[in-house]
């Protein structure tokens, strides 16, 4: 997964690099974590250092996770279209 700078659209740059070990469907950032919902769980990196991302957990999944939403503070996921896992932030949203 590649990490960019869009500080300015017509400079986007590519500052940092994090090789997932499976294929990612899709990625929602929330603040300094970016989850992925990739073929065999849901990764969750660290990219507050956006040139040294780091993997800081991973919750496999039974078949294929297919997309991360997030209405901050709020993340869910949703699993094989079937399945849905929901996180609530600090405040309880």
């Amino acid at each position: 997964m590649d990490i960019l700078d869009i500080t300015k659209l017509d400079e986007v740059s590519s500052v940092g690099f994090f090789d997932a070990p499976d294929a990612i469907a899709s990625v929602a950032v929330v603040g300094r974590y970016a989850y992925l919902a990739a073929f065999d769980a849901l990764r969750i990196v660290d990219v507050s250092d956006p040139a040294n991302p780091i993997e800081i957990g991973a919750l496999p999944v039974e078949g294929e996770a297919v997309g991360p939403a997030s209405t901050y503070p709020c993340f869910s996921l949703v699993v094989d279209k079937l399945d849905f896992i929901h996180h609530e932030g600090p405040d309880g949203y």
